[in-house]
C-alpha cells in the first residue's frame, strides 16, 4: 500500500518528469493499492505469495524518477546561466541598425563641427584681442 501511495504521490508532484512516466508512476501506483485493498478487504484464501518484484520496482521507479528530476534541474540551471550570459553579452553590445548608426555618427559630426567652430570663433577673438 505504501509503495503504491508513494508512486502515486511522485506522479502527481514530479511536474518535471515526462508525462508518459508520471503516467506510468501513477498507474503502477495505483494498481499496487488495489492490490494491497483487495489483498487486505476481499481476499479470503487466507495464505498469499508476495513476490519480491513488488518490493523492488517502487524502489527503482522512485530512483529513476528523482535521478530525471535532478538532471532536468541541473539543465535548467545550466540553460538559465546561459540565458543570463547571453543578456550580459547583449547588454555590453548592443543591436543598432545601420540607420541608427548613421544618424549616430551624423549627430557625432555636427557636434564636432560646432566644437570647431566654436574654437575658431575664440581664437579669432583672442587674435584681434591680443
Amino acid at each position: 500500500m505504501l509503495s503504491g501511495i508513494v508512486l502515486v504521490g511522485l506522479a502527481f508532484a514530479a511536474s518535471g518528469l515526462a508525462l508518459v512516466r508520471r503516467v506510468l508512476n501513477g498507474l503502477i501506483g495505483v494498481g499496487f493499492i488495489g492490490y494491497a485493498i483487495y489483498l487486505g478487504a476481499v481476499f479470503e484464501g487466507g495464505q498469499y505469495t508476495v513476490f519480491w518484484g513488488v518490493f523492488i520496482l517502487p524502489v527503482t521507479m522512485l530512483i529513476d524518477s528523482v535521478r530525471t528530476m535532478d538532471e532536468i534541474t541541473d539543465d535548467a540551471a545550466r540553460r538559465r546561466a546561459a540565458i543570463r550570459a547571453q543578456g550580459r553579452e547583449r547588454a555590453a553590445t548592443p543591436h543598432r541598425t545601420s540607420g541608427t548608426r548613421e544618424r549616430m555618427a551624423a549627430r557625432k559630426a555636427a557636434e564636432l563641427d560646432a566644437i570647431r567652430a566654436k574654437r575658431a570663433g575664440a581664437a579669432e577673438q583672442g587674435e584681434t584681442i591680443g
